[in-house]
């Protein structure tokens, strides 16, 4: 073996593809190199996924020496094992809504990616082939997985999946040497990569960028050692990298472009294996600083470097970890098309309807729907059928319909419902407008509610709420219509009392206040946007403080302007031209028209047809909530 600068997927490539070709390694021999190339360090190949920063997973040898799956609180408590194989299980991935672990094993006897659920159940076998393939990692969309594979020959190679494990495919046509950790970038359009270079020296490795179809490479880094581990930020902006360009393993950011190379750590043991957290605050990484013999444990930083701290501290190695994602944001848009009595659902690309498209009071069919609500996955579908004073729901995409509260002044009925909310731990949250009145459906199935705000004026109790809006500490934001207020409810999927809601903004004109409110959001970095019915306006509130507030949009029918807009979202789309970022969405409702701009860009854009207003899928008359 070389004397070698730093470990990496690039010696990982080269080293095991060559030994296990050149010289037909054993099956123990083979299960040997196994367990040294653990610390070799192919690093994980994750995808920094947006959302609030969940449960830490990485690979440990603290209960055998091949090596199992453990998942850890970001503060390193709670360690739990979630594999326990006869074969290293190694370079494990979270799945971009946070319920699935993408791995690879060496169980069989070669290394073949696997999957298994979040708590470790269901431990799935998803390739099948006696080369190995190792790295995998999830696309952003939940549809794909990429994994690097020497199944073509003397050079491992980037290919791309579906996540059953149907259909691989090779990616690019690259023969020089070989590809790996491929990272997804936040979009799904573009691979971050390692592509080794040979040369004269033992080693040499750069980070490059490709389109997901394998054209159009560009090369970020230029040195004579290894850059390799890339991994996109959560916003798409930077690549955070290791390095051994200092001597040993180090860590570095760059921008997309290759510029302004930024050094993160600096210490003389290695460094290596950077993942940003999904909020994008912070980077977890590997270190073996302190344990002083090559073994390794799980570090946290912040995105600047600083507060570099141990999370596991552990005698054995802990090493490559990945962070969980918890969506804060959704990835499609659904409409309340409200004169049209039908549901529309945009994916960043293309519209479609949701349910029969007709009007009338049958399963699947609504009259003047005002408010929808959808899980992250979209397997539940929540519309307040206004005009036909109930609930529908599908708990199945939108393929079948049925009644979820139907009319009436109980605790499990509705009036004229116009706004919906569903917090994250699925408790569906109903503005029963009809009987002046919130209420909260405990794990978003049909029964008796509990109100959280009763009909009134007085504190804590609404008149007409018409909008509402979820954050993941469960704050509840209500827009109270007809007392031209908002209020905030603290703990809502825990409140039992019907006057526990605080005003937050009251009648007026002001940047702080509001006339007529109806739509409300949240976006991830907890601002709050509410369109302003009355006052003909969106208005933002920077932290969900009034009084940090600024108008985005005001009345007219210009691109840009509104006029009377009933709702607002945001959206992070994973495709279309409007994928990449934080998406602004409005339902200008009496410009029968869905704008929309990037946050924080003021540029604004129709979301649909043309001319939006109309009857054609895409087309609008008079929008009402959206989400």
């Amino acid at each position: 073996m070389p004397q070698l600068p730093h470990r990496s997927l690039t010696l990982f490539s080269q080293t095991y593809l060559q030994l296990k070709k050149t010289i037909g390694l054993g099956c123990t021999l083979v299960a040997l190199i196994g367990a040294w190339l653990f610390f070799i360090e192919p690093p994980a190949c994750q995808a920094a996924f947006p959302g609030t920063n969940g449960r830490i997973v990485f690979t440990s040898l603290r209960d055998d020496f091949l090596g199992d799956i453990y998942s850890m609180n970001a503060d390193g408590s709670e360690i739990v094992r979630l594999t326990s194989s006869a074969g290293n299980d190694d370079s494990a991935d979270w799945s971009p809504d946070g319920s699935q672990i993408v791995f690879t094993s060496r169980r069989d006897g070669n290394s073949e990616i696997y999957v298994m659920d979040a708590d470790g159940s269901n431990q799935t076998r998803l390739t099948n082939h006696p080369a190995d393939d190792f790295l995998p990692c999830w696309s952003p969309d939940g549809t794909k997985i990429a994994f690097t594979t020497d199944r073509d020959g003397a050079f491992s190679s980037i290919y791309v999946m579906n996540s059953d494990g149907s259909n691989p495919m090779k990616v690019g046509t690259f023969t020089g040497g070989p590809e790996g950790t491929q990272a997804w970038s936040p979009d799904g359009t573009r691979f971050a990569f390692t592509r080794y270079l040979g040369g004269t020296s033992a080693i040499h490795a750069e980070i490059f960028v490709m389109n997901v179809d394998g054209t159009n490479a560009v090369r970020l880094t230029t040195n004579s050692v290894v850059d390799d581990q890339p991994n996109w930020s959560p916003d798409g902006t930077q690549i955070v990298f290791g390095t051994g360009r200092d001597g040993n393993g180090e860590i570095y950011v760059i921008n997309t472009d290759g510029s302004n190379p930024t050094r993160l750590t600096s210490h003389p043991a290695s460094d290596q294996t950077p993942v940003w957290s999904p909020d994008g605050t912070q980077i977890a990484f590997t270190s073996e600083r302190d344990d002083g013999s090559g073994r390794g444990d799980i570090f946290v930083m912040n995105a600047d470097g600083s507060n570099q701290v141990n999370r596991t501290l552990n005698p054995v190695a802990d090493r490559r970890p990945t962070w969980q994602p918890i969506r804060v944001t959704q990835t499609t848009l659904m409409v309340a098309d409200t004169l049209n009595n039908r549901i529309q659902r945009f994916d960043g690309s293309t519209w479609s309807v949701i349910g029969t498209g007709l009007s009338g009071s049958g399963n699947g069919q609504f009259r003047t729907p005002e408010a929808v609500a959808f899980s992250f996955d979209e397997q539940f579908i929540y519309v307040a059928d206004t005009g036909n004073n109930r609930i529908q729901w599908s708990t199945d995409a939108g393929i079948t319909w049925g009644d979820f509260a139907t009319s009436g002044t109980g605790p499990h009925q509705v009036k004229a419902p116009q706004g919906l909310a569903l917090d994250r731990e699925g408790n569906l949250y109903v503005a029963d407008t009809g009987n002046g009145r919130v209420a909260r459906f405990d794990g978003g199935i049909p029964g008796p509610a509990t109100i959280i705000a009763a009909n009134g004026l007085a504190s804590g109790q609404v008149r007409s709420p018409r909008g509402l809006a979820i954050s993941p500490t469960f704050q509840l934001f209500i827009t109270d219509e007809l007392a031209s207020r908002i209020l905030r409810i603290n703990n809502a999927n825990l409140a039992t009392t019907s006057t526990s809601g605080i005003a937050i903004a009251t009648l007026g004109t002001a940047l702080n206040r509001v006339k007529n409110p109806q739509g409300i959001a949240l976006d991830q970095n907890g601002t709050l946007y509410v369109a302003d019915t009355g006052n003909s306006r969106i208005v933002r509130w920077i932290n969900s403080n009034p009084n940090n507030g600024s108008s985005l949009a005001l009345v007219g029918s210009l691109l840009g302007q509104v006029n009377r807009p009933e709702g607002v979202t945001v959206t992070q789309f994973l495709t279309g031209p409007y994928a990449g970022g934080p998406f602004l969405i409005v339902g200008d409702t009496l410009n029968n028209r869905i704008q929309g701009r990037f946050i924080p860009t003021s540029s604004w854009t129709l979301v649909g047809t043309p001319n939006n207003s109309g009857t054609g899928v895409g087309s609008f008359r008079n929008p009402g909530k959206i989400r």
